[in-house]
């Protein structure tokens, strides 16, 4: 019998992570024979770096070394100095349950950096608004994952902030708990803000100063604040400011709920998830704003208010959503809902399937306007 001449081939597949990739271009510049698996994987292994700390020491020359990405804490660890990355930098911090202590100190994304810090405890001084890390530039990015932190700030960032897993953030006194430009509660993550004092900040202050800024709640994603303050409203909106609960927001305040800055344009709150407002005064106060509960949207908003109790520019509630607004005071001269009539408003859409109900307990009409 003829032996069969075919041969078996076997290919070797290459699995290159978003950790690990290699550019194209860098592959050309390889000569033919040296692209190997072992070439393209040992020229990978020089995009990552990873260190072990275990002093401040340590921690500050980490993080101020261009070449090191990775940071494994393996002891807790106090600041005594601030620290500033080098631009562009990439700095994952894996805090492995340990405690970092801030102090006052803080630690600068530089420009065009990007960030994760993960599985650790934060401390910091009441009134330390920069944190771990900060930036002032709009290009940088920090996630922060499975973190508890109280005192201060959450990392104001000009960039982004992407909250994932479990994140819990107590302060005191004249504090936020984030601050910044885009502040996004990813898919799956369970975020807790609260503030038991009457002298808080606003919990989430999407800050104007960098620009039209977004607050989005990823669907599966949840955020809950209770706030006591009672000079602050629980989320403060700008200028721009874009509003996106595809997930779940419950919001519990003893002053206004949602609040977009007097005078501003409109802000825009888009809800195709589920928002629960319980405020003790205004629950949502945007008299040039744009209110839109899509279809599959489920909210519940309650304001005990005697002036006010919802302010609106327009309000649109699509088919199939389901809303519900009570103004719970059996005081007061106004409605549960104002349509302010303002600037280019558009005043109350209700499609024919949307499932709503608007009421007061003050003998008022529920929308006036």
């Amino acid at each position: 019998m003829q032996q069969s001449t075919k041969k078996n081939y076997k290919s070797k597949i290459i699995k290159i992570t978003a950790a690990t990739a290699i550019t194209l271009s860098s592959l050309a510049s390889l000569p033919y024979n040296l692209m190997t698996t072992e070439a393209m994987m040992a020229s990978a292994a020089e995009l990552t770096k990873s260190v072990d700390v275990a002093t401040f020491a340590q921690f500050k020359t980490a993080l101020e070394d261009a070449t090191v990405t990775d940071i494994q804490l393996k002891n807790s660890l106090t600041l005594t100095a601030s620290i500033t990355t080098t631009k562009g930098a990439i700095k994952n911090i894996h805090g492995n349950g340990n405690l970092i202590d801030l102090k006052g100190y803080k630690v600068l994304l530089a420009d065009g950096a990007s960030g994760l810090v993960e599985n650790a405890t934060i401390t910091s001084a009441s009134g330390n608004n920069y944190s771990l890390f900060y930036s002032e530039n709009t290009s940088t990015k920090l996630v922060y994952r499975d973190i508890n932190q109280s005192g201060g700030y959450l990392p104001r960032m000009a960039g982004e902030l992407r909250l994932e897993g479990n994140i819990t953030h107590s302060t005191t006194g004249g504090n936020n708990s984030f601050e910044g430009r885009n502040l996004t509660i990813a898919s799956g993550a369970n975020v807790q803000f609260t503030n038991p004092t009457s002298g808080a900040y606003s919990s989430i202050d999407m800050n104007a100063t960098y620009g039209p800024s977004t607050l989005l709640i990823e669907k599966g994603g949840y955020l809950n604040i209770d706030t006591a303050a009672t000079t602050w409203s629980g989320i403060w909106l700008y200028q721009g400011s874009n509003m996106i609960v595809d997930g779940t927001l419950d919001l519990k305040t003893k002053l206004h709920g949602i609040n977009v800055q007097k005078g501003a344009e409109s802000a825009t709150i888009t809800v195709s998830g589920e928002m629960n407002i319980d405020s003790q005064d205004k629950a949502i106060l945007g008299d040039i704003s744009k209110l839109e509960f899509l279809e599959g949207s489920k909210s519940k908003i309650s304001s005990a208010s005697t002036t006010w109790p919802l302010t609106i520019g327009t309000m649109i509630l699509r088919d199939n959503s389901d809303v519900e607004i009570e103004a719970t005071s059996t005081a007061g001269s106004h409605s549960a809902v104002t349509l302010s009539q303002k600037q280019n408003t558009q005043g109350f859409t209700a499609e024919p399937k949307a499932n709503f109900s608007i009421t007061t307990n003050n003998g008022k009409t529920a929308i006036d306007g």
